[in-house]
């Protein structure tokens, strides 16, 4: 295995302990979850050790709140009030750690009540109730409501390709934010990044529709971009290209720093920041593995000069 494939694996074993920590200190854990914990240690030695500093970094929060609820500079000498001081000192500790794990992972909140997700660097395929299927990128929600006269899919999050059984009677929408993605049987891809939402169809015909400019119509080959009222396109793209991502692949053309370090993210680097602005005009090209976040970063050292300080499982930032 090469030092990035290590690396990435180790990131991924920390970030899996962090929910699984979160995940047994909530009240509501079941038996069931702790069954599946138990079976996820048994799994690697390594598995045990990440939870351990997992369960590091919450005594290291809970000793300073212990001090802070213990000072009787935030007392008023009676005994009933410490222990509500206790518990709001804990509950900050709790706020913080949440805090830290949400930094290097900010899509864990929708990814977690979603009807289904994938964690970055993941990607899934989905059947769904009608025979269709929806194939999630890293990092990545969906929610599905078949329960009416109409086939409803949200995306919550990430970028998703779906490929939809023909039914006349029950159309099939997907809604990312406030663009409605309309088909009767298709294959086509939607992306949100912010609020910007792309959509890319690779067969059949699709209805675009937004509050500003209306409905567009998109056929296969063509691709769609909308930003609040901006519109680029109806543009006719290479779907092989703007698609490469369902075949493992991450292909920058031209791309912005900006962008590559959102696919960074994706690819499960963690939380990418660049707090130099003058870095926002530098442009990136090359094709990648999607697994391969490491190579990127490489890329980005020795192409344009770029240094990289990373925090392991937190975040990376980008400078010179």
């Amino acid at each position: 295995m090469t030092d990035a494939s290590l690396q990435s694996k180790n990131d991924a074993i920390t970030r899996e302990a962090q929910r699984w920590h979160l995940r047994l200190k909530d009240a509501s854990a079941t038996d069931t979850d702790r069954r599946q914990f138990d079976a996820w240690l048994g799994l690697d030695p390594s598995h045990a050790h990440a939870y351990d500093r997992a369960e590091q970094l919450w005594r290291d929060l809970r000793g300073p709140a212990s001090t802070l609820a213990a000072d009787g500079r935030y007392r008023r000498g009676a005994r009933r009030t410490s222990g509500l001081q206790v518990t709001l000192a804990l509950a900050a500790s709790i706020a913080a750690f949440a805090l830290v794990f949400w930094f290097q992972s900010p899509g864990l909140v929708d990814r977690a009540f979603a009807d289904s997700s994938t964690a970055p660097g993941q990607q899934a395929t989905v059947p769904l109730a009608d025979g269709s299927s929806a194939f999630l990128d890293g990092d990545t929600a969906i929610d599905v409501d078949f329960s009416g006269a109409a086939r409803r899919v949200q995306l919550v999050r990430g970028r998703a390709w779906f490929d939809v059984q023909h039914d006349s009677s029950r159309p099939f929408h997907v809604r990312a934010g406030d663009v409605d993605v309309r088909v009767v049987g298709t294959a086509f891809a939607v992306e949100r990044r912010g609020a910007a939402v792309e959509v890319t169809v690779e067969r059949g015909r699709v209805a675009v529709a937004s509050r500003d400019p209306g409905t567009t119509y998109l056929i296969a080959g063509q691709q769609l971009v909308l930003d609040g009222e901006a519109m680029r396109g109806p543009e006719n793209v290479s779907v092989e290209t703007s698609l490469a991502w369902r075949r493992g692949l991450v292909v920058f053309d031209q791309a912005s720093l900006a962008t590559v370090a959102h696919e960074l993210s994706r690819m499960g680097a963690g939380r990418i920041v660049i707090p130099e602005d003058s870095l926002g005009s530098l442009t990136v090209s090359g094709v990648f593995q999607a697994g391969d976040w490491q190579a990127v970063l490489d890329s980005l050292r020795s192409g344009l000069n770029l240094r990289a300080t990373r925090v392991p499982g937190v975040v990376t930032v980008l400078y010179r």
